[in-house]
This record gives C-alpha cells, sequence and structure tokens, in this order.
C-alpha cells in the first residue's frame, strides 16, 4: 500500500504501479500542491490524499481508517489501464483518490467505472 498527498512524499516512496498509474497519480498530488500547498499536512489540512491499495488487506486498511468503498462520498471511479481511481469527496475541499486493482475491486465500483467513462468521457 502507498499513501501520500504531495510531489515531495510520492518522490520518496518507490512506487510499483504500471506507468499509466504513476503519472496519474503524479498529476493529481501535482494539482494538489498547487492548490492546497506543498507543505500541508495532508492527514489534516485542506486538499486530502492519494492512497493506493495493493490487495485485499490493504482495502479492508482503507475502509477501516478512512471510508467504506460504497459510502456515499464516493464521487466517480475512473479506470486507469488495469486500475481503478475511486474518489471520494469530502465537502469541497478534502478528497481521497483511491487506486487498486479492478481484479480486487467490488463489482460495483466496476460498473461503476465503466458508467462514470462514457459519462466524463475518459
Amino acid at each position: 500500500m502507498y499513501k501520500f498527498g504531495t510531489v515531495k512524499e510520492l518522490n520518496a516512496i518507490n512506487i510499483a504501479v504500471p506507468e499509466k498509474v504513476y503519472q496519474e497519480t503524479l498529476s493529481i498530488a501535482t494539482m494538489l500542491d498547487e492548490r492546497f500547498g506543498a507543505e500541508r499536512d495532508v492527514e489534516d489540512d485542506e486538499g486530502g490524499f492519494i492512497f493506493i491499495a495493493l490487495n485485499n488487506s490493504d482495502l479492508s486498511y482503507f475502509t477501516k481508517n478512512y471510508v467504506e468503498l460504497n459510502s456515499e462520498l464516493l464521487e466517480y471511479v475512473l479506470p486507469v489501464d488495469d486500475y481503478l481511481n475511486a474518489f471520494y469527496l469530502y465537502g469541497y475541499d478534502y478528497g481521497i483518490s483511491l487506486f487498486l486493482p479492478a481484479s480486487i475491486a467490488p463489482d460495483f465500483m466496476k460498473i461503476q467505472s465503466v458508467n462514470d467513462a462514457k459519462i466524463l468521457g475518459a
């Protein structure tokens, strides 16, 4: 599992995910840095963070510590290579992007990713 909210935090870890997933997480971290500050506390300040779950144990950790996967906070799910990006929005200034392999995603996320990709043109 990986968790980071800034480009600096991302650069400090050796992340083992497909290149397209890495580029998407880098883009999100860059946007969060620009909008909310690169020195923010990603847990408590505005902005949010990126969480990459690599297996079911990581998903259990995520749901235990952050949010249930099928929460009303789930805004969208988009495919990124063989992964899904599930975005949870808390108000207007804090969100969590959860990346997970599609192979371990619950069925509702797989279905939602197809629908959201059509709607959002992804």
